[in-house]
């Protein structure tokens, strides 16, 4: 969603077994493709503090400003051995800075970051639930990608009256 105009720009449709990050790129291409114009900045939880999710943004040209778990670990265990060996010949990876600078000064990095404005994205989704509801009604993907769409327009347009 973009926060400064409160809009929702894209969204994505996937079953709980899935998490919300690997559907990031199609979302951020339909922002794009909405707004019209590219995306200087995304702020996230930490559910997107994964090193690829920094690595993509950074390459793409958006600056991420998401939120680095205080027991966040700065090692590339989690990662396949391939992926290792490539980063240990390039530069420290661009989510072990940002970890870096966050933990030393937590309050300080959301402050200059402007952090507490992700809160807004919170806001929108609550008020699109109070408005529509949690549930669907739709049981086919098909259906169900067009009953939101259909939503979020409404939102969308109640948003700019």
């Amino acid at each position: 969603m973009d926060i400064d105009t409160q809009e929702i720009c894209g969204f994505q449709v996937f079953d709980d077994s899935q998490g919300e990050t690997k559907h990031m790129v199609d979302v951020l291409l339909q922002t794009i493709q909405y707004k019209n114009q590219p995306i200087d900045v995304l702020f996230g939880d930490g559910s997107y503090s994964k090193y690829d999710i920094f690595e993509m943004l950074t390459k793409a040209g958006i600056k991420p400003i998401i939120n680095i778990p205080k027991n966040a670990d700065l090692q590339l265990d989690n990662m396949d051995k391939s992926k290792i060996r490539r980063r240990r010949m390039q530069k420290i990876p661009v989510r072990t800075l940002v970890a870096r600078e966050q933990l030393k000064n937590k309050e300080k990095w959301k402050k200059e970051n402007k952090y507490g404005r992700r809160w807004t994205v919170e806001f929108v989704f609550s008020a699109f639930k109070r408005l529509f509801g949690q549930a669907v009604i739709s049981k086919k993907k098909k259906y169900l990608k067009n009953e939101i769409t259909a939503k979020i327009n409404l939102y969308n347009l109640m948003k700019n009256c």
